[in-house]
């Protein structure tokens, strides 16, 4: 990655990449509405880099709904992820 245009990240050759974070484990909160302690910053971030997807490891989203006995709602713009390998 090389640099960061406003709009998309690119690479050494100009062309644009699509980054995506998944959320697991402990970090998994940051993508729920009731308790992320960063959804402003979240906001923010996808606003300055639109095509950065963001997901929740569903794995996790499972184990955290158990846990705490009801549905956890990713934040707006979130999506689930359940690809083996990016979720433990």
């Amino acid at each position: 990655m090389r640099s960061f245009t406003g709009e998309f990240v690119v690479d050494s050759r100009g062309e644009q990449l699509q980054v995506e974070i998944v959320a697991y484990g402990p970090g998994s909160p940051c993508c729920a509405t009731t308790n992320s302690p960063v959804k402003d910053r979240i906001g923010e971030t996808k606003k300055e880099i639109p095509n950065l997807v963001l997901s929740m490891c569903g794995n996790a989203k499972a184990a955290a709904e158990k846990r705490e006995g009801h549905e956890v709602v990713p934040l707006a713009g979130v999506r689930r992820s359940y690809r083996p390998g990016l979720c433990a």
